[in-house]
């Protein structure tokens, strides 16, 4: 009886020490639980500011782009705008081109009749002033011959004055 007694006894001095050593584990858990607790809610909170931030930066980006889409549109439309007048002045210069064209050759159609005018009137001219020079020798020539007569019948008096 004394050696079950020391047997039991044993018995509950290692259920004592399990016992103990099983608090100490549960203990030690605990612990861990609370550290991986604590960790994991630093974690979650990390994780929301880091979401918050990334949507923030989400957010930020969007509204870049946004700003982006619509300067660019801005700028298309602008460019648009731009060619457009681009092409109806480049059109007002082709039609002032033809239309330069178009006088050019009329000014240069209407010099030519000009000219031709000038010329029949020079050549008439020309003619007319022939004709007067003509006319002018011809009484030129009338004019010595009237004045040859006029001294022959002069120089006639005088010797039939001397007579």
């Amino acid at each position: 009886a004394e050696k079950a007694a020391g047997d039991h006894a044993k018995q509950k001095a290692e259920i004592k020490a399990l016992l103990s050593m099983e608090e100490e584990a549960h203990k030690a858990l605990d612990a861990e639980v609370e550290r991986l607790n604590t960790a994991l809610t630093v974690a979650k909170a990390q994780a929301r500011e880091s979401d918050k931030t990334a949507e923030d930066h989400a957010k930020e980006k969007a509204n870049t782009a946004e700003e982006h889409a619509k300067k660019i549109a801005e700028l298309n439309a602008s460019w648009q705008k731009e060619d457009a007048e681009r092409k109806e002045l480049e059109w007002r210069v082709e039609k002032l081109n033809v239309q330069l064209s178009n006088t050019a050759a009329q000014a240069r159609q209407e010099a030519r009749v000009d000219f031709q005018k000038l010329d029949i009137e020079h050549t008439e001219i020309k003619g007319r002033l022939a004709k007067k020079e003509s006319e002018s020798a011809d009484r030129l020539q009338e004019i010595e011959r009237l004045t040859n007569e006029l001294e022959g019948a002069q120089e006639q008096l005088r010797a039939e004055a001397t007579r």
